[in-house]
């Protein structure tokens, strides 16, 4: 970001100079503590943690996809889905078979469903509490600048 040392652009490993100007931005120049602030802080942690946040996000609500998918292809039992049984967790799997054949209410081809299936919404609503407390902190800590904000946001 300062155009000093080498990076990979495109696939190619020029400098950093080079790379800055050939994707149309320019250096940056450092003020007062901007290298300190770079140095000892840990946004590139959090910046991978909030990458990974997304990308985790995006492989739940896949998996409650094939979740869904999975339990049509199975003529699996809807029940556990009841929205008086549990109203959060069984929703986004009920939002996904909106439309299918499952809720009309023909006669199952087996007594019961796998466990993976009876009891997976509730595993990937256990993945999506622990993901929103991940996001949650993260919010807070990346429009966080010092260790005396961390912990007037609870965090340090």
């Amino acid at each position: 970001m300062i155009g000093e040392g080498y990076v990979d652009y495109r696939g190619t490993r020029m400098s950093a100079e080079q790379a800055l100007s050939q994707s149309g931005l320019r250096k940056n120049r450092l003020g007062p503590k901007d290298a300190l602030a770079i140095v000892s802080s840990n946004v590139l942690a959090a910046g991978e943690t909030s990458l990974l946040a997304d990308h985790t996000e995006k492989l739940v609500n896949t998996a409650n996809l094939i979740y869904a998918l999975s339990l049509e292809g199975f003529d699996g039992n809807i029940t556990p889905l009841n929205p008086r049984i549990i109203e959060t967790r069984a929703a986004l799997v009920r939002n996904a078979l909106e439309g299918s054949y499952l809720w009309d209410g023909h006669q199952r081809l087996s007594l019961q469903d796998p466990l993976s299936f009876r009891g997976g919404f509730s595993i990937h609503g256990s993945v999506r509490d622990a993901l929103d407390i991940v996001k949650k902190t993260l919010t807070v800590f990346v429009n966080v600048s010092t260790l005396r904000s961390e912990r007037l946001a609870g965090l340090a």
